[in-house]
């Protein structure tokens, strides 16, 4: 603690909690009463902060980030941050403060995951709970987690079907899967866009499509317009012309509403169509990657590329591909031929 002439005035300045703070004041009293005065604040608000951590314990730090979480994010997402939360309590055995989890415990339920479940399961599990600590930032002193190295993971090489994989499954399929299975490889849609698709973002007069995702940091929604193929649009009048009251582009009979990604009817609709055209399973993800090979090796580009995927970054040259002008028209008669429409 010290007071310091500082040009026509003085410097107070002290150190609290190894932390420096100051002060220029016009009179030595003054800075004096400064020091005093601030010293006695940050005890007081150490005092609470260390009340607050004692109370935070584990079930409702968790339970206030879920909540949090729950107004961001997809619910896969959710789902699996309360699994791994769960999974973390259990190892726990109680209910502690937030605050007493210490390195060595993360590092110990790290290893156990790891052991159990491998490698990239244990990587996953480290990063949801350092993300449930770091939104406490404010209340707690440190993120044990921080301090979790992480696992090494072999890179997954995700199977991309072929042109004639695609053909033969799509030969399997009933009329409303082969309409599907086309608008997919046509957009280079997520299937969860395709089904959240609704006729207001459908324009056939102008032949676009109006795609939004979540897949935003904070969870926000973002559009983006992608073209409509001639096989595209020749789908949605005939969907449009059945469609009837509801306000969905593909519309489940059964239910009279849109179609989920987890109901068995599309959850398991490509495993039973390989299975039947007798080719290796395949994902719906991989019909992404195929869409993006199949004009990368065209004649697109990665700027076009990368705006009809909806994807904010494209590996480390995405600083350059922002500069380019993006006409996603231009790349329609690549998207046409990457399959066509089978009769």
């Amino acid at each position: 603690m010290a007071i310091r002439k500082h040009q026509d005035k003085y410097r107070a300045y002290f150190k609290f909690q190894g932390k420096q703070y100051s002060r220029v004041v016009n009179t030595q009293a003054e800075g004096r009463a400064w020091m005093a005065d601030e010293k006695r604040r940050l005890a007081k608000l150490a005092e609470q902060q260390a009340a607050s951590m004692k109370h935070l314990t584990y079930s409702r730090g968790v339970r206030d980030y879920l909540l949090d979480c729950q107004a961001r994010m997809q619910a896969n997402t959710l789902n699996e941050k309360i699994l791994h939360f769960r999974e973390f309590a259990d190892f726990l055995g109680r209910d502690i403060p937030m605050s007493v989890v210490t390195a060595l415990m993360a590092k110990g339920f790290a290893a156990e995951m790891q052991r159990d479940r491998g490698n990239k399961a244990a990587n996953r599990r480290i990063r949801n709970l350092k993300a449930c600590w770091n939104w406490h930032r404010g209340e707690l002193s440190e993120n044990p987690w921080q301090k979790i190295k992480m696992y090494g993971e072999e890179e997954y090489q995700k199977r991309i079907p072929s042109r004639d994989e695609l053909d033969a499954v799509l030969q399997s399929a009933e009329v409303w899967e082969k309409h599907l299975l086309v608008v997919l490889l046509h957009t280079g849609a997520r299937v969860g866009e395709i089904f959240e698709l609704v006729w207001e973002n459908v324009n056939l007069e102008l032949g676009t499509i109006t795609l939004w995702t979540r897949k935003r940091k904070g969870g926000s929604r973002q559009s983006r317009l992608v073209p409509m193929s001639q096989p595209v649009r020749e789908i949605l009048e005939q969907l449009c012309h059945d469609k009837g009251d509801s306000a969905y582009v593909f519309t489940n009979p059964r239910t009279g509403e849109a179609y989920h990604k987890l109901q068995p009817c599309v959850r398991y609709l490509l495993k039973r169509l390989c299975d039947k055209a007798k080719v290796k399973e395949f994902t719906y993800h991989a019909l992404r990657h195929f869409v993006a090979q199949q004009l990368l090796h065209g004649s697109a580009r990665m700027g076009d590329i990368q705006a009809l995927l909806g994807h904010q970054r494209a590996t480390t040259t995405d600083i350059y591909l922002r500069a380019l002008d993006t006409d996603l028209k231009r790349i329609t008669p690549l998207l046409e031929a990457i399959i066509p429409l089978p009769q």
